[in-house]
């Protein structure tokens, strides 16, 4: 989340922070929406409903969130790993905190 922050002034942060936010919020209802999309779907196509039918539909939408894991996965290892040298100035503490949020 810190790469988000990397390189923006200090009142560009506000909407950063704004725009994550509902990015993310946006994101989980959208993820959420699919995975219960994909096991309604599993259990329509079966003609015995029971609880093996129903841990078969989870375990089918639990491979595709795997999946979806494993796809987001790729474009973060792009994200930028540099670490910020601390600069003097109005925008320090901005650069400064970014650092220590990328490192832990």
């Amino acid at each position: 989340m810190a790469s988000a922050y990397i390189g923006l002034n200090r009142d560009q942060i506000p909407h950063a922070s704004v725009a994550t936010r509902i990015l993310l919020t946006i994101g989980g209802a959208f993820g959420s929406a699919i995975l219960a999309t994909i096991v309604e779907q599993q259990l329509s196509y079966s003609s015995v409903s029971g609880t093996q039918t129903v841990a078969g539909a989870y375990n089918v939408a639990f491979w595709w969130l795997i999946v979806f894991t494993i796809i987001t996965l790729v474009p973060s290892l792009l994200l930028s790993t540099r670490k910020n040298e601390p600069v003097t100035g109005p925008d320090s503490t901005v650069q400064i905190k970014a650092q220590k949020d990328s490192t832990g």
